[in-house]
């Protein structure tokens, strides 16, 4: 449930930007849901060893939106695909197992706070690629995984998200 305050703070804003951006870009399909349909499972959870971004620039991108009149930036950090965009103990599908090797969270959030933006994320509960989610993508349709551990998979997220809150 989201407070009054923080509603009418957010409307007030009107303008922001949602990044939602990750190694599919590579294929030119939509994250996560053209997993299996558009881009093949095995193809798609190999394109982050391709993902490298080399000229990304996450001052130049802030200062780009603030120049713009953006008042906030969400940044999609992991998506149902799984992948996630910082450095994660939980799991090795991310950021920093590719060439990049570098944390486009962390550079967004300390850019967004050089410049004044407001920075959030989102984060998909949501993750066919983990082995312990209970629902998973094969050729574009959910099959319940038989031997998941939601347990285990609860905890991975919770770690995940304190990552996020406290990094």
């Amino acid at each position: 449930l989201t407070n009054n305050e923080s509603l009418q703070n957010w409307l007030d804003m009107r303008f922001g930007m949602f990044i939602h951006w990750g190694p599919v870009v590579l294929r030119g399909t939509e994250i996560g849901w053209s997993r299996g349909r558009e881009v093949s499972i095995p193809e798609y959870d190999q394109l982050y060893k391709e993902f490298n971004p080399i000229f990304f620039d996450a001052d130049e991108w802030i200062r780009i939106a603030k120049s713009a009149g953006m008042k906030y930036i969400v940044l999609v950090t992991k998506h149902h695909d799984g992948f996630a965009l910082w450095d994660s103990k939980f799991m090795d599908y991310n950021i920093m197992n590719g060439p990049f090797k570098r944390d486009i969270v962390r550079e967004l959030a300390d850019a967004c706070k050089k410049h004044d933006i407001l920075f959030g994320t989102y984060y998909s509960v949501l993750d066919w690629k983990h082995p312990d989610y209970p629902i998973e993508l094969q050729e574009g349709k959910k099959v319940r995984r038989e031997n998941a551990d939601i347990n285990k998979y609860i905890a991975d997220m919770k770690g995940q998200l304190r990552e996020l809150v406290d990094q």
